[in-house]
């Protein structure tokens, strides 16, 4: 696959497994696509050791990743900032619709009314007729009654009459509240990322010791229902930019639906952002990324170690100590699969990888 296929395989897969929650469908797409081998890079140490030994896997939480940007949604709040000011008056009007709406949802929630039907009623006054108390009431009073009518008039003319800074305060609150929800998606996102390629210097040297290390070979076959779900969370890494999410844009586009516009603005907008989480710099792209996700519900209890039964091969990069191929050989024999070692060439002008001559 190119680079260009996979982010159109994450946007199928966002189509088939979020909006239409048909997994199955989704699961048959992937199954395509998924490449036959996938690796990953380690340094030599015993945990490292334990960890393959057992067939198991260390799922890293997002938040300690070397790339900061990375599993996140993008947003330019100085951008923001700037739209704010140029459009505060329309700014302010979708803002307090968007309270209105949470207002009344939330009334809806806790008296089990009809929310679809009463914000429609409540949109089409405010719509036609703007901010007016009788006619709020007159509208409303068939479907909430006297009382609740007039409290939903009564909030409408404060919301819709705040004062700048209120307003300014409202959207930093937002802003605030973004940032946190990039921080949880982080804190609740637990992934083991792999590469398509074991040739990579790049990843020999960061993620391998400098050569000093090895690299696990997996072939993803699932043998059970446990391993086709982690077969199932296996998505290809998009390289390219990752492009900002506007809040301002949000707002005023996403309010617009209310009025007959954009209808489908809430499935673009989580969309682009399910896409976002799946886009790194195109610098990293030599390292040719899939990974498996799991929410904190999906891992096990009090440990990031998940049940890996995946290993097909081992290479020892071309500076490991000999105490440590030692082990790994080891480790091959209990497995039952293949070890390689990566060394130069005879004329000293390239890595190749070649089977390891051991007794087994």
């Amino acid at each position: 696959m190119d680079n260009n296929e996979k982010l159109e395989l994450i946007k199928t897969i966002y189509q088939e497994t979020v909006l239409k929650r048909n997994m199955k469908n989704g699961y048959e797409v992937l199954k395509k696509y998924h490449p036959q081998k996938l690796y990953k890079y380690r340094e030599c140490n015993e945990y490292n050791f334990k960890a393959l030994e057992d067939r198991k896997a260390w799922f890293s939480n997002a938040i300690n990743w070397n790339d900061p940007l990375d599993y996140s949604v993008a947003f330019d709040f100085q951008s923001d900032a700037d739209k704010l000011k140029e459009s505060f008056d329309e700014y302010s009007i979708r803002l307090a619709l968007m309270l209105m709406n949470g207002y009344i949802s939330s009334y809806c929630d806790q008296k089990k009314q009809d929310y679809e039907t009463i914000s429609k009623a409540y949109y089409s006054i405010v719509s036609e007729n703007g901010v007016d108390f009788d006619k709020i009431v007159e509208k409303l009073t068939p479907y909430v009654g006297d009382k609740v009518s007039r409290q939903i008039a009564v909030k409408t003319i404060e919301t819709f009459h705040m004062p700048e800074k209120e307003c300014n305060d409202k959207f930093e609150n937002l802003m605030n509240g973004i940032i946190r929800i990039n921080k949880q998606l982080k804190d609740d996102t637990f992934m083991y990322c792999m590469s398509e390629t074991r040739t990579n210097p790049h990843q020999w040297s960061m993620y391998a010791a400098e050569g000093k290390g090895f690299c696990i070979g997996y072939t993803l076959e699932p043998k059970n229902e446990s391993e086709k779900t982690l077969h199932m969370n296996l998505l290809p890494v998009y390289y390219g930019e990752k492009k900002n999410l506007s809040l301002v844009d949000y707002i005023m586009e996403g309010l617009s639906a209310y009025f007959g516009f954009g209808d489908n603005f809430d499935e673009r907008i989580a969309q682009q952002i399910f896409i976002s989480l799946f886009i790194k710099e195109i610098e990293w792209q030599g390292e040719q990324e899939w990974r498996i996700g799991l929410n904190k519900i999906q891992m096990p209890e009090g440990t990031n170690l998940v049940d890996f039964d995946f290993a097909s091969e081992i290479i020892l990069g071309q500076n490991i100590e000999k105490s440590n191929e030692l082990r790994l050989i080891e480790i091959a024999k209990k497995l039952n699969i293949p070890i390689y070692k990566r060394k130069l060439d005879a004329l000293q002008s390239r890595f190749v990888i070649e089977p390891l001559l051991t007794n087994y």
